[in-house]
């Protein structure tokens, strides 16, 4: 027996043990994170030989918020010949490093705050670039949350070291919003005595009026002012004033940077405050200050007309960009400058292309019946020029002149007809919108046949839509524009369509009866757009309102919703209408029930094999023929592919088996394979339609080696495949579904394809493949597939991850024996041969 006080001792500890706190796992103590070293530590790292030890010293002080300011002296030492990062990242590992620890020291000195100010003011002066450069950086950091900061770098403008002052001014151009709030304190500082801050005071005034308004100069501003209207977010003084008192102060900026403070200046009418500081610099001995001048005052348009003495003089300039800008500044004034025609008569017969051709361009503004100018500007319309801007001036300035450039339209017609680009993107087209609106100011209604033209034949909708609003500015004096303007409304686009509807809805009374007429048109979409022409027009004649109501009874479900929701009032949107009714029809799809060729017809039944046989024997005639529109729809269906399938040499005439597929330009695609039972006899297999987003690729025929299993010894054979590619669109992507069958003896067989996400193992933890695999790529006995890596979260198309996987198929037959019919059946799949993950080459 057990000693009893053994026992009590030991259930007195089991209990002792159960009411104890629970101890920290090991686990648990790893998962805690360290303390954070102290300022004493973070001091100690810092003046550590130890390349490492200083690195995570400068971590740590980064981290740190706020810190101590006795930890800045040494942050700022640390800094001491760091290297600069240059515009060229192509630099050794170590100088990375250089620059990852200075960036680690410039947000340690930022985490100290106001309390660093008096420090940081005093490294300015440092003798080290480094330490001055941080020292920039980091008040820049702390002013935005300490504008006691901010009176430190203006004064700063000042500073001996050039360095500084351009660091200053790069710095706050690049706070954006931020520096708009230290305009005041500049502009103080403009009266500075001393002269070097008054000028980099100026300097950088410019620089944050050039960010915040419309430049005239800087053409990537240009497109950002379309986005945005200029001045948007200013809570500045005026920018007329503050202008002025930049103009004042331009003999004080440094000479090297005279000429970007001219061009921050280019801001268009509302610098005309500074021509008189402006002028003088035209006698400038610098050919980019001059250069600039004019510049400026060419941006301020007649606005600058006072300026044309100035603007004859520099016609005589040595340098000839700034005469061919002085002609630029002369264009702009018009009939006022036609004391400067001699002169630009002379540079109009100059051997010189840039100068005849700017000769041309002003004198188009100041005198568009000159002798002399229609064979120049005629000569700038060259299409195969690789230089955009002669041609785009020149149709400028033909647009301008008005009728007096009728001689030039037969190059303006030849030019629009062929100023395009030959890949898939047509960067041109802009140039052809202008191109089409230059020729109805010169050509008026005569040019309505062309702009017919061009609604018909351009490939571009905003080109034809430029000839639609041009038609529709000719509408209100010309019956001939309502009546071209009515033949758009069977145009193929949508967009085209709207804009001609739109156009006569403006015309109002004026279009009517043409309106009226058009719903007796046997085309469904001129009856449907002419119907939401007519709603738009307010208020609407009684001769209108009969014409929808009778319109109430059109054969097309689409033009009695849309004469309905008119004579409500309601809006009538043809394309949303269409869309609704396409959208009713891709619903049908889906339903086996609602084909119009019987239930159990489709690509679905048939791969389950519950396919419903056709009793119906076709021909081929009725195979390949075109399926006629229906009331909701305005063009035929058309055969687009016709494969035979078979093995070679079998002809189209004599394959066992036929797919085809039909599209619509405004319905959806139709998928039918056909087996060949008898000469000229053909019985179909299935049939499917897609949606009116997707559509069918054309089916593809190829051999491949099959991998025969369970009938004893594996062994290859070859067989024949079709795959019926299906284009799906979903979202923000799209990709190819494939549906594979194998010819089986006489009969198609599914083939089931792996997915090689899964069965290539390639994918790792936090990946994911976007939008589906690339694609698969069959050809004979070479069963590719191919599919980028993401990372799991991104939300963009530019995150995906360096890597693709790229594999290959191989096909499988696995036989299996039914002992009840004593028979072999076979299933056939695709699995994943190879896979392999590889970088993406860098752009």
């Amino acid at each position: 027996m057990k000693n009893p006080a053994v026992i009590c001792l030991t259930g007195l500890l089991f209990l002792i043990a159960l009411c104890a706190p629970p101890s920290v796992s090991a686990q648990a103590r790893d998962a805690q994170s360290p303390p954070p070293p102290s300022t004493a530590e973070i001091i100690k790292g810092l003046q550590s030989h130890n390349p490492a030890e200083r690195e995570q010293a400068a971590k740590a002080a980064a981290a740190t918020k706020p810190l101590p300011s006795a930890v800045v002296p040494f942050l700022l030492n640390s800094l001491r010949g760091l290297e600069s990062k240059p515009s060229n990242d192509t630099v050794s590992d170590a100088i990375r490093e250089q620059w990852r620890l200075a960036g680690d020291l410039v947000t340690a000195l930022g985490n100290a705050g106001a309390p660093a100010i008096p420090e940081l003011s005093h490294a300015l002066d440092d003798p080290d670039e480094a330490v001055r450069r941080g020292a920039v950086d980091a008040l820049i950091v702390i002013a935005r949350g300490s504008p006691e900061a901010w009176p430190v770098l203006v004064d700063a403008l000042g500073n001996a070291h050039d360095d500084v002052p351009s660091r200053i001014e790069a710095k706050i151009e690049a706070n954006g919003n931020q520096a708009v709030k230290i305009v005041p304190l500049l502009r103080h500082s403009l009266d500075d005595p001393n002269p070097k801050v008054r000028g980099a005071s100026a300097v950088t005034l410019s620089t944050i009026l050039a960010a915040n308004g419309p430049s005239y100069c800087n053409s990537y501003i240009d497109e950002l002012a379309k986005m945005r209207s200029p001045w948007t977010d200013w809570k500045g003084p005026s920018p007329s004033d503050l202008i002025l008192d930049i103009a004042k102060n331009l003999k004080n900026v440094d000479r090297d940077k005279l000429p970007q403070t001219l061009n921050n200046l280019c801001l268009g009418p509302s610098a005309k405050v500074a021509i008189p500081y402006l002028l003088p610099l035209l006698r400038d001995q610098d050919g980019a200050t001059r250069f600039f001048v004019l510049f400026n005052l060419w941006a301020m348009g007649p606005a600058a007309c006072e300026a044309i003495p100035d603007a004859m003089r520099s016609l005589k300039d040595p340098d000839k960009g700034v005469r061919l800008k002085a002609m630029a500044v002369l264009g702009v004034c018009g009939p006022a400058a036609k004391d400067a025609v001699p002169q630009l008569d002379v540079a109009l017969k100059s051997t010189d292309a840039e100068t005849a051709q700017q000769a041309a361009l002003a004198l188009a503004n100041i005198d568009p019946s000159h002798d002399g100018l229609l064979p120049v500007l005629t000569q700038m319309l060259d299409p195969s020029s690789d230089d955009p801007a002669p041609r785009q001036n020149a149709v400028q300035a033909l647009d301008e002149m008005g009728s007096y450039a009728r001689p030039a339209v037969p190059a303006l017609i030849h030019l629009i007809a062929t100023d395009t680009d030959t890949d898939d993107g047509d960067d041109r087209a802009p140039e052809r919108e202008a191109q089409v609106t230059a020729l109805v100011h010169i050509d008026g209604a005569d040019a309505i046949p062309e702009l017919q033209h061009v609604i018909s034949t351009d490939k571009d909708d905003e080109v034809r839509i430029a000839a639609v609003t041009a038609l529709g500015g000719l509408g209100s004096s010309s019956p001939r524009a309502i009546s071209a303007l009515v033949g758009v409304l069977n145009n193929d686009s949508d967009a085209v369509r709207d804009a001609a509807s739109e156009a006569l809805g403006k015309l109002g009374r004026a279009a009517v009866p043409a309106l009226i007429a058009a719903l007796k048109s046997p085309h469904i979409y001129q009856r449907a757009w002419a119907v939401q022409a007519l709603g738009q027009i307010k208020p609407m004649p009684t001769d209108a309102e009969h014409a929808l109501r009778l319109a109430l009874n059109d054969k097309s479900e689409i033009v009695k919703t849309e004469a309905a929701a008119a004579l409500k009032g309601s809006k009538v949107d043809a394309s949303a209408v269409a869309a609704d009714k396409q959208l009713d029809e891709d619903s049908d799809i889906d339903d086996p029930a609602t084909i119009d060729h019987g239930a159990g017809q489709d690509l679905d039944s048939f791969v389950a094999g519950k396919a419903v046989k056709d009793a119906r024997i076709y021909t081929k005639a009725e195979i390949v023929a075109s399926i006629p529109p229906d009331k909701d729809h305005e063009y035929p269906t058309e055969l687009k592919y016709s494969v035979p399938i078979g093995p070679a040499p079998n002809s189209a005439t004599n394959a066992a088996f036929l797919a085809t597929v039909h599209a619509a330009q405004d319905g959806v695609d139709r998928l039918a394979v056909w087996k060949k039972t008898g000469d000229d006899q053909y019985q179909r297999l299935f049939v499917q339609e897609t949606s009116s987003e997707n559509h069918f690729d054309k089916p593809e025929v190829f051999s491949s080696k099959v991998l025969v299993t369970g009938q004893g010894k594996d062994h290859d054979e070859t067989a024949l495949f079709l795959n019926l590619p299906l284009h799906r669109v979903w979202g923000d992507g799209e990709g190819i579904d494939d549906n594979v069958f194998v010819l089986d003896g006489d009969e198609l067989r599914p083939v089931a394809i792996a997915d090689a996400e899964v069965g290539s193992k390639q994918l790792r933890d936090g990946e994911t493949v976007w939008n589906g695999g690339m694609g698969n790529d069959f050809k004979d006995n070479d069963l590719e597939f191919s599919f980028g890596v993401w990372p799991n979260g991104a939300a963009c198309h530019a995150c995906v991850g360096p890597y693709d996987v790229d594999g290959t198929y191989k096909v499988v037959k696995e036989m299996h024996y039914d002992a009840q019919n004593k028979d072999w059946s076979a299933k056939w799949k695709m699995v994943v041969d190879t896979a392999k993950r590889v970088r993406r080459p860098e752009n």
